[in-house]
């Protein structure tokens, strides 16, 4: 407003003299510059209240900003060293380490369940989004690889970034099967057997065996349902010897 001001004093100064016809060469630079001076003027003024718009940082997605590095208000900041950093609670997974024999055997998809320590008793579904593809140190000292595990039932619990718990992916899923406990699995000559009780004496059964976990393996053919079956110190048994159920 103030150089506008002047700019219309110069103009209202000199009007007689430009009425007249009398206009000289220094009158012309005079009445120029004043000109160029509210033109400047009017682009700062543009200039300034672009900055004013364009000074709010908008995030690309909604979520709650959890840490700012500069909490002052009213202080400059650039966009190179100003560092927020924002939560999407929505978003939230579980990071969890996958020893590497057991990574062949995950896909992306799999169905997965989370337990965590904040919530004892309580289930989470998912499923895995990501595997890396770069290996990790486990605790053991072992060879491992992290797994990513998407949370679809969270929305009646308050999560929290770095809560701990456990995950149980699942491999593989069969309907109807027989299992027998790993403990009682025998395995000789590339052959797999099982020692279960026939008239009251122990006899070793040749079994032919499909998917195994650590505590069960499924039964394809040798066994039935309801066979009696020796799953302690296996390793002393005869065929033939007599044994109380």
């Amino acid at each position: 407003m103030t150089q506008r001001d002047t700019f219309e004093q110069t103009q209202a100064d000199y009007k007689p003299i430009k009425d007249a016809l009398l206009l000289t060469d220094t009158i012309r630079r005079t009445l120029d510059q004043t000109q160029n001076s509210l033109n400047n003027s009017v682009l700062d003024v543009e200039l300034t209240d672009l900055s004013l718009q364009l000074a709010t940082i908008h995030s690309p997605f909604d979520g709650v900003v959890v840490s700012v590095n500069t909490p002052y208000p009213g202080v400059n900041i650039l966009p190179t060293s100003a560092s927020f950093r924002i939560v999407d609670p929505n978003s939230l997974y579980f990071e969890t380490q996958v020893d590497e024999t057991d990574t062949p055997k995950i896909k992306e998809g799999s169905t997965a369940t989370v337990k965590l320590d904040a919530f004892p008793g309580q289930v989470l579904n998912g499923k895995v989004d990501r595997i890396d593809l770069i290996s990790i140190l486990s605790s053991g000292g072992g060879t491992a690889y992290n797994a990513r595990v998407g949370i679809n039932n969270q929305s009646d619990l308050i999560l929290r970034v770095g809560m701990n718990g456990d995950a149980e992916i699942l491999q593989t899923s069969i309907k109807d099967a027989l299992l027998l406990p790993a403990i009682a699995l025998v395995e000789k000559n590339g052959k797999s057997y099982a020692w279960k009780i026939e008239n009251g004496k122990a006899k070793q059964s040749e079994i032919s065996v499909g998917q195994s976990n650590d505590n069960y393996v499924q039964i394809l053919s040798g066994l039935n349902e309801n066979d009696l079956i020796i799953t302690s110190n296996i390793n002393l048994l005869k065929e033939g010897m007599a044994i109380k159920p």
